[in-house]
C-alpha cells in the first residue's frame, strides 16, 4: 500500500474510532432531538445545503466565531484542515493563504495569489491588507481545490468568503468589551434598524488595540503592538412581492503598529550560493561581505591582508570618519551572537534591530448587489464593487543592529497604493432537469509599488529602488450546468474563458550615498563601461523608464457527478482546471534574471468526496480526497542579476499534490458538541529549475505542513438564571518550510551527488518551521434576561513559541535565516449585550 493510501485508511479509522469528535465549526448548537443543524452554503454561487454540495467546503458560523474567540481572518486555520496562513515580509497587516499546497508569499501588486478572497462575493486582490477582521459575520466559506469555473483565475488552491449578516426587519444590535493582557482591548458594536417595510440599515463597527508582544531594544520601541478599526455600513432594499432585492455596504479598516517583530533565527555565511569555497575553507569566513560589514561597525577587528582600497574604507566605517553604520547604542558585536541561543540575543519576543520600524495600512471598499427574479426560469444578479488598499511601512529585515537586510530610516521601506474595480453579471435558473448559471465578469486595477532598501550597507553603499506602476485588466464570460439525471443523480459541467491585460511602468535605480550617484538597475554594463543591455523604453524626458505589456488567455472547466444514495448520504467525484494569472516582475532588472514575464500556473485536480450524516444526525463526517497536476508552476526564485542579489517569480516547477481531508461533528447529547479534523498533503515537484539552471526538485513547498489535527469541543447547560458555556480546542501541525532552497550551480561543481545532497539538506533546513501545536479555551455565562454574557478566555495556553514566519536567506550572500513569531499566550475577559 502507498504511503498516501496507509495514511489515508489510518486518519478515517482513528477519527471514526474516536467518539465525540466534531467539526465544530460547521455545525449549528443541536437543539433537543434535531441532531446537527443544517448549514445553506454559497460555494456555487447559488444557496444550498452544506450536505449536497459537490465541494470540499468548510462552513464556520458567526456563532462559532464568537465561541472560539476568533476576531481576525487568518485565526480559522486553527480550526480548517489543510490550510496556513502567513503574511508577506515588511508589509503589516498582510494576509497570505495556502491552501493544499497552493499560495504565494509575496505580496506584490503585480503577483497574484492561488487563494481567492472574497467579500460577500467581491474578489479582494491584494493580499496587502489582507488581515481582516471578522465582525458581525454570518459565516465564513473554506472552500478547498481549483474554484476557476464560478470564482474565476486566482483560485488555484481554493477560495474563502466571508458573509456578513445582512440586514433584517428587526430593531437589533449589540456591544461588546474585551479587556485582557498585553493592555488588549477590543471594542464592537452593532445596530440593525429596520426603516420601514422591505427597508433596513445595519452598521457594525470595532477597535482593537494592545501593547507590543516583544520589544527592539536597542532602540527601546515596542513591536508587533496593535491599534486597528474596522467599519461596515450597509443597506438592504427587499419591497415585498416584488422580486427585487438590492444590498448596498461599504467598509473601512484602519491599522497601525510599531512594526513587525523580526528576529535573527540563524546566521552562517559558508551557506552562501556565492560563496561554496567558504565551508571548505573557513579562514576565509572573515573576509565574507556579512563579516566584513560587522567588522567594520561592530567590535572585531578588520582582517588583515584586505585591498587597501577596501580597508581604507572599513576603517573610516569604524572610526566614524565615513559616519555610515547604522548600528546604534553600544558598540556592536559578531553578527552570530544576536541569533536565538547566542550571548548577546534578547529573547524570542525581542530583537536588537537598528530600524525604527512601523507599519500603517488602510484598505476600504463599496459594492452594490442588485438581483431580480423574473421568474424560476430565470434571475439576473448584478454586483457592482470597488476596493482600495494604501500601506506604508519599515522593517528590519534581519533583526541585529547591521544592515543586512531592510529599508533606512527615515524613508519608507514599502510603500503600495492599489485600488480595483469589478463588475460580474449572473443569470441563473430552472428550466425542466436543468439549472443554470450564465455569466460575465470584468476586473481593472491599476496600483503603485515602490521600495527603497538596503543590503549589507553601507559595505554597499547603494541604495535599491523598485518603482513600478501597475495596470491589471480581466475580463470573463463563464456558464454552469446542473442536469438531474434521477432523483438522486446529477451532472454538473462549467466552462470559463478569461483574457487578462498586464502592463508594468518601471524605473528601478540604485543611489550610491557616497557619490550621490544614481544609476538605472535595468541596464547592463560590461567591465569598460559599455552598456550591453538595455530594458529601457529610451525616452530622454524619462530616462529611467521601461515599459512592459502581456496579455494571457485560457479556459477553466469542470466536470463533476453526485448521488444522493440516501437522505443523508451524499457521494460526489468531480475534476476541474483552473489558473493563477500570468504576470510581471517589479523587481526585474537588467540581464534577465529574473524574466520579466511569467505565464500562468495550470492547475488540473481531480476530487472524491463523500458527506455522511449518521444516528439521526449525531454524526457527520465530511470527507475529500485529492490529485491535482501543477504545470507552469510559479515559484519565487533568487538569483544574481547585474551583479547583485534579485528575486523573482518564474515558471520553475512542474508538481503534483495528493492528499485528503476528514472532519468530523458527534452531537451525543443535548448541549454537547465535539469534534475534530484532520488535513494531509504530500507536495512533491516533478522538476524545478532554479535561476542558475541548478535542479531544485528534492526542495519543498513553501507553508504546506504534511499533517494538520484539530480537536475541539462545546458544552452548554442551563443553570439558574442563564446559561453555562464550555469551549476547547486545540490544533497542531507538523513541520513546514517557508520557502524552498537549494544548492546552487556553484556550490554543486566538481562534488559528488551526496555532498551536494547534503549541502541541499542543510540549505533546505534553514527555512524548517518546526511542528507546533496550540490549546485554546473559552469559559461564558449567557443571562436570559437582559442578553448578558461574560466570559473568560485563554489563547496558546501553554505559551508554545512558533514560527509564524520566516525569511531564509542562508543560501545568499547575506547569509541569515530571520523570523516572526507567533502570538504569545493570551487570556482576558469578554462582556457582551444583545437587543
Amino acid at each position: 500500500m502507498t504511503k498516501f493510501g496507509l495514511l489515508s485508511g489510518v486518519a478515517l479509522v482513528s477519527i471514526l474510532a474516536t467518539p465525540g469528535v466534531v467539526l465544530a465549526q460547521s455545525a449549528e448548537d443541536p437543539q433537543p432531538n434535531q441532531g446537527i443543524a443544517d448549514i445553506v452554503v454559497t460555494a456555487r454561487k447559488t444557496s444550498e445545503s452544506l450536505q449536497s454540495t459537490p465541494v470540499a467546503v468548510s462552513a464556520i458560523s458567526g456563532e462559532s466565531l464568537a465561541d472560539q474567540q476568533i476576531v481576525g481572518i487568518q485565526e480559522i486555520q486553527a480550526i480548517t484542515p489543510n490550510i496556513t496562513f502567513s503574511s508577506a515580509v515588511a508589509q503589516p497587516g498582510s494576509s497570505t493563504v495556502f491552501i493544499r499546497g497552493q499560495g504565494s508569499s509575496d505580496g506584490l501588486v503585480a503577483i497574484d495569489q492561488a487563494v481567492g478572497v472574497y467579500l460577500d462575493g467581491v474578489y479582494a486582490a491584494r493580499s496587502t491588507g489582507g488581515a481582516t477582521d471578522l465582525l458581525d459575520v454570518e459565516r465564513v466559506e473554506v472552500l478547498r481545490g481549483p474554484q476557476g469555473t464560478l470564482f474565476g483565475r486566482n483560485t488555484t488552491g481554493g477560495a474563502i468568503n466571508i458573509i456578513a449578516n445582512k440586514p433584517s426587519d428587526e430593531f437589533e444590535g449589540s456591544v461588546r468589551v474585551d479587556y485582557g493582557n498585553y493592555n488588549a482591548w477590543l471594542a464592537q458594536g452593532v445596530l440593525n434598524v429596520p426603516l420601514g417595510e422591505g427597508v433596513a440599515v445595519r452598521a457594525a463597527y470595532q477597535h482593537r488595540e494592545r501593547d507590543g508582544f516583544g520589544r527592539n531594544v536597542t532602540l527601546n520601541r515596542p513591536l508587533n503592538d496593535l491599534e486597528s478599526d474596522f467599519g461596515r455600513l450597509t443597506f438592504g432594499f427587499e419591497p415585498v412581492g416584488s422580486g427585487f432585492t438590492a444590498l448596498i455596504s461599504a467598509d473601512f479598516s484602519k491599522f497601525r503598529n510599531s512594526g513587525e517583530l523580526v528576529g535573527l533565527r540563524t546566521y552562517d555565511p559558508t551557506l552562501s550560493a556565492t560563496n561554496p569555497a567558504a565551508a571548505a575553507s573557513p579562514a576565509a569566513r572573515p573576509f565574507l561581505s556579512p563579516e566584513l560589514l560587522a567588522a567594520a561597525c561592530g567590535t572585531q577587528p578588520i582582517p588583515a591582508g584586505l585591498p587597501a582600497a577596501t580597508a581604507g574604507f572599513l576603517g573610516g566605517l569604524k572610526s566614524g570618519a565615513i559616519p555610515l553604520c547604522p548600528a546604534v547604542g553600544a558598540r556592536p558585536g559578531p553578527i552570530g551572537t544576536y541569533a536565538l541561543g547566542g550571548v548577546n540575543n534578547a529573547g524570542f519576543y525581542n530583537q536588537t534591530g537598528n530600524v525604527p520600524a512601523y507599519g500603517k495600512n488602510d484598505t476600504y471598499g463599496a459594492s452594490g448587489v442588485l438581483e431580480y427574479e423574473f421568474s424560476p426560469a430565470a434571475a439576473l444578479k448584478s454586483t457592482t464593487a470597488w476596493r482600495g488598499v494604501e500601506l506604508e511601512s519599515l522593517t528590519d529585515n534581519d533583526g541585529t543592529p547591521y544592515q543586512l537586510s531592510g529599508g533606512l530610516a527615515p524613508v519608507p521601506g514599502n510603500r503600495i497604493e492599489q485600488d480595483q474595480f469589478s463588475q460580474e453579471l449572473q443569470l441563473t435558473g430552472e428550466i425542466g432537469s436543468f439549472e443554470y448559471i450564465l455569466g460575465g465578469f470584468y476586473f481593472v486595477e491599476n496600483g503603485t509599488d515602490r521600495s527603497d532598501s538596503g543590503s549589507l550597507f553601507p559595505l554597499n553603499p547603494a541604495v535599491g529602488t523598485v518603482d513600478a506602476v501597475v495596470r491589471n485588466e480581466s475580463i470573463a464570460g463563464f456558464g454552469q450546468l446542473i442536469f438531474q439525471v434521477t432523483d438522486s443523480v446529477r451532472l454538473t459541467g462549467g466552462l470559463r474563458y478569461t483574457e487578462d491585460k498586464r502592463r508594468l511602468e518601471l524605473r528601478n535605480r540604485d543611489r550610491n550615498v557616497l557619490t550621490n550617484v544614481t544609476t538605472s538597475a535595468l541596464t547592463l554594463t560590461n567591465a569598460a563601461g559599455a552598456i550591453i543591455s538595455d530594458l529601457r523604453d529610451g525616452n530622454p524626458a524619462d530616462p529611467f523608464l521601461a515599459t512592459f505589456e502581456r496579455k494571457f488567455n485560457y479556459w477553466s472547466y469542470l466536470v463533476s457527478a453526485d448521488w444522493q444514495a440516501t437522505d443523508d448520504m451524499f457521494f460526489y467525484a468531480k475534476t476541474s482546471r483552473s489558473q493563477r494569472s500570468g504576470g510581471l516582475n517589479t523587481r526585474a532588472v537588467a540581464g534577465g534574471i529574473p524574466s520579466v514575464a511569467f505565464d500562468p500556473e495550470i492547475v488540473t485536480d481531480y476530487e472524491i468526496g463523500a458527506k455522511i450524516d449518521l444516528f439521526d444526525r449525531r454524526v457527520r463526517l465530511n470527507l475529500a480526497a485529492f490529485n491535482a497536476n501543477i504545470n507552469n508552476q510559479q515559484r519565487n526564485v533568487i538569483g544574481v542579476g547585474n551583479g547583485r542579489l534579485v528575486s523573482g517569480v518564474e515558471n520553475a516547477a512542474k508538481a503534483q499534490i495528493r492528499g485528503f481531508e476528514a472532519e468530523l461533528t458527534v452531537a451525543p447529547t443535548t448541549g454537547l458538541t465535539l469534534g475534530s479534523n484532520l488535513g494531509y498533503t504530500d507536495a512533491k515537484y516533478k522538476r524545478f529549475v532554479n535561476l542558475d539552471g541548478s535542479d531544485w526538485s528534492g526542495s519543498e513547498f513553501p507553508y504546506t505542513p504534511e499533517l494538520t489535527l484539530a480537536f475541539f469541543g462545546d458544552y452548554s447547560v442551563d443553570v439558574g438564571p442563564g446559561r453555562l458555556k464550555l469551549h476547547a480546542d486545540y490544533s497542531w501541525r507538523s513541520e513546514a518550510f517557508a520557502q524552498p532552497i537549494a544548492a546552487s550551480a556553484p556550490q554543486r561543481a566538481g562534488r559528488s551527488a551526496a555532498e551536494i545532497q547534503t549541502i541541499s539538506d542543510n540549505l533546505q533546513n534553514t527555512a524548517r518551521i518546526p511542528s507546533y501545536g496550540l490549546l485554546n479555551a473559552r469559559v461564558a455565562f449567557e443571562f436570559n434576561e437582559p442578553q448578558i454574557e461574560v466570559a473568560f478566555f485563554a489563547r496558546n495556553i501553554t505559551k508554545e513559541q512558533y514560527f509564524s514566519r520566516l525569511l531564509a536567506v542562508q543560501g545568499t550572500a547575506l547569509g541569515f535565516t530571520s523570523y516572526m513569531p507567533g502570538d504569545p499566550r493570551t487570556y482576558g475577559i469578554s462582556a457582551s449585550f444583545r437587543f
